[in-house]
């Protein structure tokens, strides 16, 4: 949003640099410019302007928030890399197995508090020496104020910019407008101070009393309209912080002084908002801010124009995310904030009232459920995943509250926003990070916990784990008496039945105890519980009861959401529905269903459910013949499942669904044909596999009597069999017939087989005599 300033040359060196080098750290002190200059350099390299190919595009993680003590390292870059983590596996396996093939620039931004006291220790130059080694092609650019450490590493420095008066400097250029300069003007403009060029001298000596720090710089420039170029560089204190040490230290004082000088300039009203605005983590909202501050003696009234004052001082940034203002610290800034809250005798109240509104947040987001707003609620949430973190993480740690920790998982999961963002494996985690104390005595909100835990290990495909949690759950749930009374424990026990039960007649359970979780959720009022059950006992029956029943519970589904447009739940009753019909109804009515569902759930942005829509919408082409179709549909499928590590197979019935499904397919097709398209749907990308499940089927191909290839060969691998003869390598054929090498492979392998033949020269001489393919 402002003017680059200079730094070409130090840009055609970091360009340059990268053709040869895998890891390059820009290095320099804090407020150096390290961020604007990865930023350029993103854009750049994605534009591919005079840059090195990159073909999987170029990724930036900002590390500012991570902690070397906590585990949100790995799964930041994956989000970063757009890996959606809802597995119970580790998330640098899927990292390495994400990037181990690809031709990518990852651009990592402040890094330093992530290598440990000794270069090459640490969280960062751990993972980094996994992932270069495992994936030879893909180059990492990090910013960084201390070196890594890791073996190949090349060291980029960034400096000051140029002031003039450097020992680098041409003497025959002093005087003129140099890049600092040039900052500074530029900025002073965009705040509407404009400085006549016989000011320019108190210009040059401001930024040289700066030390040519941009951070330094642009919060000098921030003050213009309420102080003078004379009066700034009359500051005593900004002064002195300039006289002796390296010039090391000189830079990291003057930054230091100018954050302290910037601070002191407030009014002890802002230094009190700014403080209070410290608390949070990677960024917050109005309502937030008001929250927090009511808590600590501002008028509500006052906040408003407080935020704005610290914006306008440029220790605040704000951005426009979904209709809605968000505001954010700059992580130096903040670190310096959040110093002042440790100094503070008021600190750990402030941070009791953080944790406070986001725990009362996460309450409001799962009572109000089921409503026009739960999209919204699932993206404020999203927003304010750091904070919620945060929050949970300073209860569990307070004495006395980690049940309150515990009810924030519970919530979380309660407001499906971690589903729908693609981040189950936060939920689970949030779980993990509130146990019980080791004195506490077992509680219904423990049993809660350990339901919810195992529900999400069921959706994760994961019934082993779901099962080991499920039994501690009812273990703990006889000791109170509730077995059999209460619904977080009949919910995961009626999804394990129908999802994961290998034997049938026990699966056949699973519609009575859901219907008795829907009736106890439904005295307890809570109608987005009710909607999840009733949801899993639409599923059920559908999988395991008559059709009657399958489309009595799709409308007692559907009436749940009826006066209201609450757009996610809506996405379910038209799968669930496209379920029934496809089972026990109308296959072609549970095309426009499914396909409706799948729309919806892409124009809102969900990550999870539209693994769900293309996989059902996979089996209900099975069903009307589209046996091709259904094909690609089911590589697409498992494609989508990888990408988000959604494990629906790893659902009992659901698996024997795509098995029944599958087997049509192969019955049209032939075994060998069915693999083509799947294989051809597995190397489409994300949205075009989207696009292809949206896209009308084309009508059911006549079955042609008396088709046959020479040989016996199927219709593929008559089609491959052509490719060999002209001379085409397996590589060549899976190219043009879009599978992988080891497919085609397979496919010659089988023909040599049929034939009798030892040799592709062999194949390639019995192809020039054989006749002529039919059409």
């Amino acid at each position: 949003m402002t003017s680059f300033v200079g730094r070409s040359e130090l840009l055609g060196t970091a360009k340059t640099l990268m053709t040869s080098a895998r890891l390059v750290t820009l290095i320099g002190a804090g407020g150096v410019g390290k961020t604007r200059l990865l930023d350029r350099l993103a854009r750049e390299c994605a534009n591919q302007t005079g840059t090195p190919h990159f073909k999987h595009g170029v990724a930036v993680a900002r590390l500012g928030d991570i902690k070397s003590t906590d585990d949100r390292l790995d799964t930041t870059i994956a989000e970063a890399l757009g890996i959606l983590h809802n597995a119970s596996s580790p998330i640098r396996t899927r990292l390495v197995e994400h990037l181990r093939h690809k031709q990518l620039l990852l651009l990592l931004d402040n890094c330093e508090q992530l290598v440990g006291d000794e270069p090459g220790t640490g969280p960062l130059p751990d993972l980094l020496r996994t992932l270069l080694s495992a994936s030879p092609a893909l180059r990492i650019v990090v910013t960084s104020q201390t070196k890594l450490g890791v073996r190949g590493e090349h060291l980029l420095p960034v400096p000051p910019l140029c002031t003039g008066v450097e020992e680098s400097c041409d003497p025959a250029e002093r005087g003129t407008v140099h890049e600092a300069q040039r900052l500074l003007l530029d900025r002073a403009q965009e705040i509407g101070v404009r400085i006549p060029r016989d000011h320019y001298a108190l210009v040059s000596t401001l930024c040289e009393l700066l030390g040519g720090l941009p951070l330094a710089i642009e919060l000098a420039a921030g003050k213009l309209d309420i102080m003078t170029l004379q009066e700034m560089v009359e500051q005593h204190n900004l002064l002195h912080v300039l006289v002796g040490g390296s010039s090391e230290q000189r830079r990291h004082r003057t930054l230091r002084s100018t954050l302290d000088w910037s601070y002191n300039l407030l009014t002890p009203d802002e230094k009190h908002m700014f403080m209070l605005t410290s608390v949070f983590d990677g960024g917050f909202d109005l309502h937030a801010a008001t929250a927090v501050a009511a808590a600590h003696d501002v008028d509500q009234a006052d906040v408003l124009g407080r935020l704005a004052t610290l914006v306008r001082k440029s220790l605040l940034l704000t951005e426009q995310r979904n209709g809605r203002t968000r505001y954010r610290m700059l992580p130096i800034i903040r670190h310096y904030g959040r110093e002042l809250i440790n100094e503070s005798e008021h600190g750990q109240s402030l941070l009791q009232s953080h944790a406070d509104y986001f725990e009362a947040l996460l309450q409001r987001g799962a009572d109000e459920w089921l409503s026009d707003a739960e999209v919204e609620w699932m993206r404020t949430l999203r927003a304010d995943l750091a904070n919620i973190l945060t929050a949970q993480d300073y209860l569990a740690r307070a004495p006395g509250q980690s049940g309150r920790a515990r009810q924030m998982a519970i919530n979380a999961k309660r407001t499906r926003f971690l589903h729908f963002a693609g981040l189950l494996n936060t939920a689970d985690r949030m779980f993990v990070a509130a146990p019980a104390d080791t004195d506490e005595a077992v509680s219904a909100q423990q049993v809660t916990a350990l339901s919810l835990t195992a529900w999400i290990a069921l959706t994760q495909g994961n019934p082993a784990r779901a099962k080991t949690l499920l039994v501690r759950a009812e273990d703990a749930a006889r000791e109170l008496g509730i077995s059999d009374s209460f619904p977080p424990l009949l919910l995961a026990r009626g999804s394990w039945l129908f999802f994961a039960e290998p034997d049938a007649q026990r699966a056949s359970e699973a519609v009575g105890v859901l219907q008795r979780a829907v009736a106890l959720f439904h005295e307890a009022g809570s109608s987005g519980d009710v909607f999840m059950a009733q949801l899993f006992l639409t599923m059920a029956t559908a999988l395991l009861g008559e059709g009657a029943a399958a489309f009595h519970e799709v409308a007692r589904l559907a009436k749940l959401v009826e006066g209201s447009s609450p757009e996610w739940s809506m996405s379910w009753v038209l799968w669930a529905g496209a379920l029934a019909d496809v089972l026990h109804g109308d296959p072609h009515a549970a095309f426009r269903s499914a396909q409706e569902a799948l729309q919806i759930q892409r124009r809102i942005g969900d990550t999870w459910g539209p693994v769900w829509s293309v996989w059902l919408i996979a089996v209900i082409a099975a069903t009307v013949g589209q046996s091709e179709h259904a094909g690609q549909l089911f590589g697409a499928a498992n494609t989508l499942q990888g990408h988000s590590q959604t494990n629906i197979l790893g659902m009992t019935s659901l698996l024997r669904v795509q098995d029944q499904a599958q087997r049509r397919c192969r019955l049209d097709l032939g075994d060998d044909d069915l693999e083509f398209p799947i294989a051809l749907g597995e190397s489409l990308p994300i949205c075009e596999a989207l696009d292809l499940a949206q896209r009308e089927p084309l009508p059911r191909p006549r079955k042609q009597t008396g088709r046959q290839r020479p040989g016996g060969l199927s219709e593929r691998q008559w089609h491959v069999a052509q490719l060999v003869a002209q001379g085409m390598t397996n590589h060549e054929i899976g190219e043009v017939l879009h599978i992988s090498k080891r497919t085609a492979e397979v496919h010659v392998g089988k023909i040599l087989s049929k034939l009798d033949f030892a040799t592709r020269v062999e194949i390639a001489t019995w192809v020039s005599s054989a006749r002529p393919p039919v059409r």
